[in-house]
């Protein structure tokens, strides 16, 4: 559409201020599809003097569109290729959601970029009052936000901005300071009788505008119509409209009359002229060899390149009598479609044949409804073919998964659940314990998009295509693979509604007559299960449930008779009761844990990993700060053995969040021991950065308020001046807790950040910030925090 772009004056010279403006970094450019967002960008682009700028680089990313209300976009490829392509980096390392985020900031750090991100709807929910418009992809979201974030820092963004396009509001930015949305319309009258003349109709300036009128000034629309009546009619006059017109009218009613026509929904989305006249070409323009193109496009979510064409045509039935078609013909095939505005041809560096989502999504729902056995087939060969590129050579990089996570979302479309799930174990896990792509290279975004796809969208159920294939045993672990991806990026109540129904399986399972050593098996399996829930509960606030969880477990797991069950399960109800208050008996509990680890492993009779974490916790609350020499004990007895038990593995395993936490234990220790002895700061500073890179790299975003929480305590007690870092730690604390749901860490935020202001004399902010807390603590019985809370009340009189 570059060569036919009318108008948008006003819109182009608001993105050159905004290129000029230090205080606005992300330009948010909104509209329905089909309106011209991509194409205003590009004309900006192609338009912008880069020297007149001091532009280093420009570079424009499309993330592909997916089937309507399925979340199983990703930004996997986007980091790959920009790494890739601007920084010569190939990402073949542990490359977490966070870190993706924070280290391409570190490579545009003193650049002076434009980068377009363009269709970022694929990446944002589209459906939910609550969750609509959001960005569920980390990675982008955490990007997004630290350009907003390292903006006003600097105060200016000394040229770098970045352009978003989307269907969707960004409701993530909208609070941004430096943020700045634009909403597209449709053309004007005036616009639309130009685009139609440029495009080379014929007419009056009045019967141009009233067929702009005729399509809702749709650019999309008019393009489609004036290509059509250039190609169909000699003398390329406007009149043809009506004729047009109204045999798309007609198309539509015996459409919308078919018991399959998805023109019910179009025409909710105002589609409807654009799918009327894609109607019309399907109808009377195209031919044979060039429908079965368009079908191999609505195959794809993406550009398609020649071996994918090949081997479609090869192998999908549905391409059978056009597989002696002479390449001279693809050719005319490729020009003629790209001539009626259907296809886009890419020729750098290599062919690839694109087209605009709403057209791909038109022959997506005309292939399926045409013929669903046919639309299976061709997406099974899809998948041979990506499973065999998966195949050739063990997977070692992110970019060596593509095929495989591409395998897995065309093997789901053809509805074999079974071999997908293979692919996905066997070549993006590479077995359960290595989990090589979310625990070796960080693709947890990847993953999770790759796991929808036995899903039903917008839900935790498994598909029930998915449930006739796959015995209990296999859908329970789909719901606890999925948990864990959705803990690790933050989205805690999907999380927790993927353990309930992963227990629920459990249950069903105990039931069906096992074997004596299946049955305990499955036992601790269940007690896992159980612990896993209950720590989700905590994080969301819910104390009750995670203690009647945690309860469950400890049970299940006496009657698996592990010991290593019953020792973590003990831990988790006592972290449960710890949060209420009841301190004697989680010591009881922590105890309890301690003396099962002896008798598991008399040589390392300690408590590692994150339920170490929580028993080092515990005890660093209950030591009086004036004793010093029990500080002393505990480092030398339980916190640095712990650590040197965890570096025992290699980094990037699945042990490292329990580095993490260890290394923070670490970290609080020595930050309280430098109290008394300020020598120890060191020590401390250390193992707070060890901690920070650890957890980061981990992608455990639930830890991540315990850190800056802590983080901003020891600068509080140790560091003179440093109340204004101290205050800053506290809030990312508090953001990142708001961000996913973790109500008691938003109650520790608030409790920490009262005590700063309180300190600051700046006694309104404490006040507020003491009464957020209070109302948490009292709503949730966070009691915890109740002798904290009575001591700060007592002060701020």
């Amino acid at each position: 559409m570059l060569n036919n772009f009318i108008g948008r004056e006003g819109i182009l010279d608001e993105l050159g201020d905004a290129l000029e403006d230090d205080c606005i970094s992300i330009v948010g450019i909104i509209a329905p599809g089909g309106t011209g967002k991509t194409a205003l960008v590009n004309v900006w682009l192609n338009s912008l003097q880069l020297d007149r700028y001091g532009i280093d680089f420009t570079y424009t990313w499309r993330f592909r569109e997916v089937e309507k209300g399925k979340t199983t976009g990703s930004s996997h490829d986007f980091f790959i290729d920009i790494f890739k392509s601007k920084f010569g980096m190939s990402l073949d390392s542990f490359l977490s959601e966070s870190k993706k985020a924070e280290l391409l900031l570190e490579k545009l750090d003193k650049r002076r970029p434009v980068l377009i991100l363009d269709e970022i709807e694929s990446l944002q929910h589209t459906e939910g009052q609550s969750k609509k418009g959001k960005l569920f992809d980390v990675a982008i979201k955490g990007f997004l936000q630290k350009i907003n974030e390292t903006t006003q820092e600097e105060e200016g963004h000394n040229g770098r901005l970045i352009i978003v396009t989307s269907r969707e509001h960004l409701v993530d930015l909208e609070d941004c300071p430096g943020y700045k949305e634009i909403e597209l319309s449709n053309l004007t009258e005036i616009e639309g009788a130009k685009l139609l003349h440029k495009l080379g109709v014929i007419g009056t300036l009045k019967d141009r505008k009233k067929a702009s009128v005729d399509f809702d000034h749709h650019a999309l629309a008019l393009v489609l119509l004036g290509k059509l009546i250039v190609l169909k009619f000699p003398d390329h006059f406007i009149s043809h409209k009506d004729e047009i017109n109204n045999e798309i009218k007609n198309i539509i009613i015996s459409k919308l009359k078919a018991p399959r026509s998805k023109l019910n929904e179009a025409l909710q989305d105002e589609k409807i002229h654009i799918l009327g006249i894609l109607y019309y070409y399907e109808k009377n323009i195209i031919n044979e060899e060039e429908r079965i193109l368009l079908r191999m496009m609505a195959l794809l979510h993406r550009p398609m390149n020649d071996a994918e064409r090949e081997y479609l045509i090869l192998n999908a039935d549905f391409a059978s009598h056009v597989r002696t078609l002479p390449t001279e013909k693809w050719t005319t095939c490729y020009n003629r479609l790209e001539k009626l505005g259907l296809l886009h041809i890419e020729s750098d560096p290599i062919l690839l044949l694109d087209c605009h989502p709403l057209i791909r999504e038109h022959y997506r729902v005309l292939f399926k409804e045409e013929s669903l056995d046919l639309w299976v087939q061709a997406q099974g060969v899809l998948f041979e073919y990506f499973s065999s590129l998966g195949e050739t050579h063990q997977p070692k990089t992110l970019e060596d998964l593509i095929p495989p996570y591409r395998a897995v979302h065309h093997g789901c479309r053809a509805n074999r659940y079974r071999e997908s799930l293979e692919v996905y174990r066997n070549q993006i896990m590479q077995g359960d314990v290595m989990a090589f792509g979310t625990n070796q290279l960080g693709a947890v975004a990847e993953d999770t998009a790759a796991l929808h796809t036995f899903f039903e969208p917008n839900t935790t159920d498994i598909l029930i295509e998915v449930q006739n294939k796959l015995g209990i045993d296999k859908q329970a672990w789909l719901h606890a693979r999925t948990a864990f991806c959705m803990t690790c990026l933050g989205r805690l109540p999907e999380a927790v509604e993927h353990r309930e129904k992963e227990i629920k399986l459990c249950h069903i399972q105990e039931n069906n007559g096992l074997g004596q050593h299946q049955r305990q098996e499955l036992l601790q399996y269940t007690s896992n299960a159980l612990g896993k829930l209950s720590e989700l509960m905590l994080f969301v606030g819910d104390l009750s449930g995670a203690e009647t969880n945690a309860d469950k477990s400890i049970e299940k797991a006496k009657k698996s008779e592990s010991l290593e069950e019953q020792r973590i399960s003990k831990c988790r109800l006592a972290a449960v009761v710890h949060m209420k208050g009841d301190f004697n008996n989680a010591g009881r509990l922590f105890q309890d844990a301690v003396d099962l680890q002896e008798r598991i492993n008399p040589r390392k009779a300690i408590l590692y990993s994150d339920h170490g974490f929580l028993y080092k916790r515990f005890i660093l609350e209950q030591i009086d700060p004036n004793q010093r020499y029990r500080y002393q004990k505990f480092l030398q007895d339980e916190a640095q053995p712990s650590l040197n038990y965890d570096k025992d593995f290699k980094p990037h395993n699945p042990w490292l969040v329990a580095i993490g936490l260890d290394q923070l234990s670490i970290a609080s220790t020595f930050a309280r021991i430098s109290e008394f002895n300020h020598a120890e700061t060191g020590n401390a500073d250390y193992f707070f950065e060890k901690s920070r890179n650890t957890l980061i790299n981990s992608d455990a975003v639930v830890f991540f308020p315990e850190y800056f929480l802590e983080k901003a305590r020891y600068l509080l007690r140790h560091h003179e001046n440093h109340n204004d870092k101290a205050l800053n730690e506290a809030k990312k604390a508090l953001k990142c807790a708001q961000d996913y749901g973790m109500i008691l860490y938003q109650a520790d935020a608030n409790l920490l950040k009262a005590r700063i202001h309180l300190i600051k004399q700046e006694h309104q902010q404490a006040h507020s910030c003491f009464t957020a807390a209070e109302n948490i603590i009292n709503e949730n019985q966070y009691w915890r925090r109740g002798d904290e809370l009575e001591r700060l009340r007592q002060d701020l009189k």
